[in-house]
């Protein structure tokens, strides 16, 4: 499998680690711009691939994630029932790529689905789509079942 600009795609997940791993621990915050401007570049190098099995999936999942969080000022919502239903308290979301919305608040394509300790977007679960379909079509490529 051919991958086209990977150190995009590697630069983009760096660059979210490091600052959102770093606000986390140092109590910091993120300036909004650049999560919108990391996703931006996950997009761009997804659908720079779009013609690889499953990718093309990934890429509409980033899309609507990247759609949400632009919409949101450079912050992705999570509904405050599903965080709770998830079994959080409010004071657990500590990053700035988050912002918690009341009940009726949250938009279509913000965090909203409760699924274990998780919550998620309908952007999380295309994109996992897509991850699955990539892994599967490159086993079966590969002869691996």
């Amino acid at each position: 499998m051919r991958f086209h600009w990977p150190w995009l795609l590697i630069g983009a997940f760096g660059t979210q680690l490091l600052l959102w791993g770093g606000a986390v621990a140092f109590h910091a915050s993120v300036p909004p711009w650049c999560f919108i401007m990391s996703l931006l570049a996950v997009v761009v190098a997804l659908w720079r691939n779009a013609a690889i099995p499953g990718v093309w999936m990934l890429a509409l999942g980033a899309s609507l994630n990247w759609f949400a969080v632009t919409m949101h000022g450079g912050t992705m919502p999570v509904s405050v029932q599903a965080w709770e239903v998830a079994g959080h308290s409010l004071s657990q979301l500590q990053d700035s790529r988050h912002s918690l919305v009341q009940p009726g608040g949250v938009t279509l394509l913000g965090d909203w689905i409760p699924m274990w300790r998780y919550v998620l977007s309908p952007g999380d679960i295309v994109a996992g789509i897509g991850v699955v379909w990539l892994i599967r079509r490159n086993a079966r490529l590969r002869g691996v079942r």
